[in-house]
Formats: structure tokens, sequence, C-alpha cells
């Protein structure tokens, strides 16, 4: 396609449409990058994004803990409003400084204009005068770009290219939008596409998976932006994108390891990126030695960001252990002789993921590893705020030269006021003056996080677990959180006190929300009710509760029971959660002699969870006796036949209600309040 044909249908396509994934399947083939190699040197070069930016942080991650034979080292070369040319003006001065081998190229964010020019961005109607000027700017970045690959060939240096993140024309925001901006990227990439062709180099694109991040997240959350508050600038969640991305045209596997053990024969049958050595089995107990080649990814507050867009431990982190052959039963994993959790057998024969258990002792070494590499990106952040203020400079003048110019400046920064400009050369002539000294720190840190990041074997063992009483039967307080939970606690304490209460809600958060919604007036306004739910609680929360005066001092005429999906949500079994509303169900009937109960199924819930859903709501109807306690499941009116959730009656987290479902609900309910109130039921609530 000639250039100008394709910029002309770039413009005339809308933002939405690749939003919409299209070429996704394409770029997907285009994306490719060797591996790393031992002893390879990698300078990012690019502009705000990398030098502000954590996506290289987050593969130098992976590449140490996963592959830590390999020895891979990275430097950030990015500046602030940077262009190709001014990575041509700086090529040896900067991003040649240290002589790496190979250089990752993410500019094209400026080049494009599409994060700052009014002129060729913005308009609802573009004219021709600038559609020519977007032609050109292309054109220019084209240019640039080639020369600055021709320098990088010529010096020996092998480039990577990287397609830019996106310019966020979808976030409902206030900030300024330019309008139709990521087409200008796009079209710069195009360009990118063919400079790979032709030269044969490794390439990325950002663009694509980001737009397809954007659209899933913003159906649920308009103002939600994987490009940053400013649509352009990505947060913690974005540069995690863009690193999967890259690492996936590295093929990066997502096995730390792999262990399989048969413990009826014992035998090893599998052990992959790892030994297993010493394997002793016998009377429900398993141990060997676990010598790992990789550590697994650091589960810090980056990472837990990053899963809330990309389901990481899936695609990057897998340390998996099985083991079958076990009878029926719990059973406790240790490792180092620290207990791990406790496992039931049909769990440790389908293979559990030990990379983001706490005990985990690959784990800790991992984040150990993760602080050296913090404080190295601390440290480099700093040489790169000495080229954000030098770079046109270092190199061609003598560093005194350098040094008095920045002085001058302060003293006029000073004269002016201009406190931010004060700041920053006085960081400048500090740092400046101890570069030599940062660049022997990154090169400390890089020995320190090497030897971090070999692994080191585990003693595994795995036991039968002790039977303590459950923790979903077990009555306790909640402790996060605590003094908004005790004064809610003692709200409703105060109410029972007073008696004359007919109508008791018991349940967590979504029996809670729905005081706040519309419709609760309607139905249960002019009712003498005492709404009973606590966000987060779970059947052990419920517990403590009606044992410690909340329906102390009435005797409702009916109760309304559901319980149990935040014991699931907290890692609780789903035998465990029925026992617990069992138990709660037995409480009640202990203190409400005379009050009948309604028990409820947990109302549906999207992703694998919802397989323990079903399994606790398949044993609730063997708790009710059709008297005292009735058993009603309302899952067919939330959920679609193929099983989907139908999320029009739920809120954004697709947890909670929304108002509809909470009519739907209460309507349900209606026949059975005015039943044992001896009263006519409400008409239906429209809509």
């Amino acid at each position: 396609m000639k250039k100008t044909a394709h910029y002309l249908l770039l413009a005339a396509l809308t933002t939405s449409a690749f939003a919409a994934g299209a070429g996704n399947a394409a770029v997907a083939s285009e994306s490719s990058i060797p591996p790393f190699e031992k002893g390879d040197l990698v300078a990012f070069a690019g502009d705000s994004i990398t030098s502000g930016g954590t996506y290289h942080k987050y593969i130098l991650t992976y590449w140490t803990t996963r592959h830590p034979e390999v020895g891979v080292r990275f430097r950030n070369k990015g500046i602030f409003s940077d262009f190709v040319s001014g990575g041509i003006a700086r090529l040896d001065t900067d991003i040649l400084k240290e002589k790496p081998n190979k250089v990752v190229i993410n500019f094209g964010m400026n080049d494009s204009g599409a994060s700052y020019r009014k002129d060729l961005f913005g308009m609802d109607q573009p004219d021709a005068s600038v559609l020519q000027k977007r032609r050109e700017t292309v054109a220019a970045y084209r240019a640039t770009m080639g020369k600055l690959l021709g320098m990088l060939q010529e010096r020996g240096v092998t480039p990577v290219l990287v397609g830019p993140s996106i310019y966020d024309n979808t976030m409902k925001s206030e900030a300024v939008n330019h309008h139709e901006a990521n087409t200008g990227v796009q079209a710069c990439i195009e360009e990118l596409k063919e400079l790979k062709t032709q030269n044969g180099l490794g390439f990325v694109d950002f663009n694509p998976p980001m737009l397809e991040v954007n659209k899933r997240m913003q159906a649920e959350n308009p103002a939600f932006g994987i490009a940053g508050h400013d649509r352009v600038h990505p947060d913690a969640e974005g540069h995690w994108v863009m690193a999967y991305e890259f690492l996936k045209a590295q093929n990066a596997s997502p096995v730390v390891a792999t262990i399989k053990i048969d413990a009826a024969k014992p035998a090893v049958l599998e052990s992959a990126n790892c030994a297993v050595e010493a394997l002793q089995a016998g009377e429900g107990r398993v141990s060997f030695d676990y010598l790992p080649r990789s550590l697994p990814l650091p589960a810090n507050d980056e990472y837990r960001r990053g899963e809330k867009v990309l389901p990481l431990t899936d695609l990057l982190n897998r340390e998996i252990l099985a083991v079958q052959g076990l009878k029926p039963g719990r059973y406790t994993l240790l490792l180092e002789g620290q207990k791990a959790s406790d496992f039931s057998a049909e769990q440790l024969a389908a293979g559990i993921n030990i990379a983001t258990l706490q005990a985990n002792p690959g784990q800790l070494r991992a984040k150990d590893v993760d602080a050296l590499i913090q404080t190295r990106a601390k440290t480099e952040k700093r040489i790169r705020q000495l080229r954000q203020m030098d770079a046109g400079e270092i190199g061609k003048k003598p560093r005194e030269e350098i040094a008095a110019g920045i002085s001058a400046l302060l003293q006029e920064a000073t004269q002016n006021n201009n406190k931010i400009l004060v700041d920053r050369c006085k960081v400048w002539l500090a740092d400046f003056a101890q570069e030599s000294a940062l660049d022997q720190t990154i090169l400390d840190l890089e020995a320190k996080i090497a030897a971090a990041a070999q692994p080191r074997p585990i003693k595994v063992s795995i036991e039968p677990a002790s039977v303590p009483q459950p923790a979903s039967i077990t009555p306790v307080p909640r402790t996060e959180n605590e003094e908004k939970w005790v004064s809610k606690h003692q709200a409703r304490v105060a109410t029972a006190r007073k008696g004359e209460i007919d109508v008791l809600l018991i349940g967590d958060s979504i029996t809670d929300y729905g005081q706040g919604a519309p419709l609760y007036k309607y139905y249960f306004g002019d009712r003498k009710v005492l709404n009973m739910g606590q966000g987060g609680d779970r059947t052990q929360n419920v517990l403590w509760r009606l044992q410690n005066g909340e329906v102390e001092g009435i005797q409702p005429k009916i109760a309304f029971l559901m319980i149990g999906t935040n014991n699931l949500g907290r890692g609780e079994t789903p035998e465990d959660t029925v026992l617990g509303i069992k138990t709660v169900l037995a409480e009640l009937q202990k203190r409400l002699p005379n009050t009948k109960v309604v028990l409820y199924s947990i109302f549906p819930r999207t992703g694998e969870i919802m397989k323990s859903v079903d399994r606790v709501n398949s044993q609730l109807p063997d708790l009710a006796d059709g008297q005292r306690v009735v058993h009603v499941d309302l899952g067919h009116v939330f959920r679609n036949p193929d099983g989907t959730l139908i999320e029009s009656n739920f809120g954004r987290d697709k947890l909670h209600l929304n108002n509809e479902g909470y009519r739907i609900w209460w309507e349900n309910m209606e026949p059975l309040v005015c039943s044992a109130l001896g009263v006519p039921a409400l008409p239906p609530c429209k809509k």
C-alpha cells in the first residue's frame, strides 16, 4: 500500500475500530524478537515512556529470575519529550556510552505529534492540509528512523523495533483529548513494520494489545485508561502489558518449573526446569529435595496491579507442583519446614502453583532480587535526570563548561524564584559531580542481582494435615478495617435491643449494599427490618455477630440468609463453606426458634470461582427442611442459558447487584415476607 493511501485510510478510521482488535492476528504474527543471549547488554532508547517508565524493568526482572544463567544487563536510555532525531544526536555520547550490543528503540509518540501537536490532531474534521501535514510527519519519522538504524548497524549494534504504546482517545476523562492521535502513532508503526522487514529486525507492537485491554476494561469502567491519566504515560498496569507483549514476542515461557510425582509408586513423573532428588513417600507423607533452575517473578505491588488487567500468574509465573496417589483428605505443604498452606488430595493431584506462595523460598529470593532491581532503577533514574538537562551538550563540551552553564542557570532561576528549576539544577550539580560513582553503583548492583538470582535447593514435605476446626465455623470478629466493622456491629446491637423486628436480612456486602439501592425504601421502608449485611463478612464473622448481640432481644417472623461468597474468595474450600453455612443456620435456629429462615444460594460470579460457587450451591438444598428452613436458588434468573452472567443485573465488578438485580431479588422475597407478616404483597415495582 502506498504511504499516502495508507495514511488517508488510517485517518478515516475511528480509534474504536482499532480498539475492536482490527489487525491483531496480523500483528501477532509480525511480532518476533530473538531471545536475549549470554553477555547481552541492552539499551532501551526512547522518550518519557521509556525514561520514566517501567516496562524494561519488568522485562529485566523476568530474564533475571527465569534465566539467571544468561545474565542479561539493561540500560535505560530514554529522554523526556525526545524524538528519533534526539536519539541520533545522543547516540554515541549517551545511548551507546556503555557499548551495548543491542538497542531497543521505542520512539514515535512525539514523532507522530500525537502527544502535543494540536495542528495535527484534535479537530473533528481534518482538512486536506492537515492530512498532508500528517503524511509529512510520518515521512520524516520514516527517514530519521532509517538513519538511526543505519548508524546502529554501522556500529555493529543490533536494533530491536517497538511499535509505541497508545495515545488513549477512548478514556472518559477531562484530560485534553487529541482526537485521532493514535492513528498518527499507528501510521508510524506501519513504517516500522516495513523497516523491520527490510532490515530483518526484531519487532513488537505494543499498540493493538493495549487497545484491546482498554476496550475490555473501559466496558466496565469508562474512566479506565491503560495509557495513564494523561492519555500518554502508562502506569504499572500499562507497562506490564508492554512488558508481556515484549516477552511474548521472545516466546517467553510461563513455566518456572513443573514437578509431577506419583506418591503411590513412588516415582518422579516429570521435572521440567528443575531436578528432584531424595524422593521418599509412605503413610500419606511425601518428601523430596527440589532444585529449581529459576526463580518465580516477585509478586510485589506492581505485579498485583498488572494482574488487574492481565492474568500474569498464568501467563508468566507457573511453578507447578502435582502429587498424585495420595488418599483422600487434606495435606499440609511444607517448604523448608515452613507451612505454605493446606490442600486437598484432589488439589495436589491436579497441581498447585507455588510461585506466588509467600512461604515459597523462591518467592522470597525473587523479592530480594526485586529490591535490588528497584534500587538499580532509582540509581539509573538519577543518571537519566542528568541527561535530561545536558544530553545536547554531553560529549560535545568539556564537563566543566557544562557544569558552569548549569550553575549560571541556577543563579537565574534563583533570581526569578523558579523553585522547580532551582531544585533541578541543584540535583543536577550534585549528581553530575558523582556520575562516575553512580555508574559504579549500577555495576555493583548488577553483580548483587546476579548473585541473588541464583536459585537454591528447597526441601519439600507433604504430610497429613492436622484437623483443626475449619475457619468457616470458628466465630471471629473482623480485624481489617476494624473500627468501621465494630461501629456497624454496635449499631445493629442497639437496634436489636429496641426489639420489634419482623424481617431480618443477613449476609455480606451484597445484602449490606442493598440499603443504598433506590428500591430499598419501596420494599422495606415501611417495615420493621434489620439489615445485618456486612461488607467482606464470611460465615465465621456472621457467627460471631449472632453470638454477640445482633439478634438479642428480637424474634423476627422471617429471616433471609445469603453468605459464603467471601469464604470462597479467601481460599476456603466449598466443603468448608457449606459447613460454615450449616453452622450459621444452626445458630439462627438456636437463637431464633420461632423465625422462619429462607436460605438463598450464593449468587453467580464470573471466572474460575464460579465452579466453587456451584459446588456450594449444589449442597445447600440438603440444609433445608422445607418448613423452618426454606432453600431458594435464583441462579437461573441471574445467568444466561449458557451459564454466563446476565451482566445487566450486576455492577461493574460483576459481583454486586445493581438496582435491577436488587429488584429481581426483592420481588422474589416479597411473597415470602408478606406470607410471614400476614399482609398483602406490594405490586411489582416498575423497572
